[in-house]
């Protein structure tokens, strides 16, 4: 989560592999928002590890509802 180690596309920092970002100044206004991205695992891999990270100052308020993975390539023909 820190972003010490590079992700396999070479990317790392606190941005690497963020699909989203809401912080002062950029948030929902209380309305539903949805946000998707694709993730292409190796090969070799059959597994994902989801994080997901609240930081700031007097953090109150924030509420997470529900996150979904959907493995698409079982579709795959």
């Amino acid at each position: 989560m820190a972003g010490l180690a590079a992700l396999p596309d070479g990317k790392k920092g606190l941005d690497a592999g963020r699909i989203i970002n809401y912080q002062p100044g950029k948030n929902t206004e209380n309305k539903f928002i949805a946000n998707s991205a694709d993730i292409t695992l190796p090969a070799d891999s059959n597994s994902i590890t989801v994080w997901l990270r609240l930081s700031g100052k007097n953090i109150s308020g924030v509420g997470f509802d529900w996150i979904s993975l959907e493995d698409l390539s079982i579709n795959e023909k």
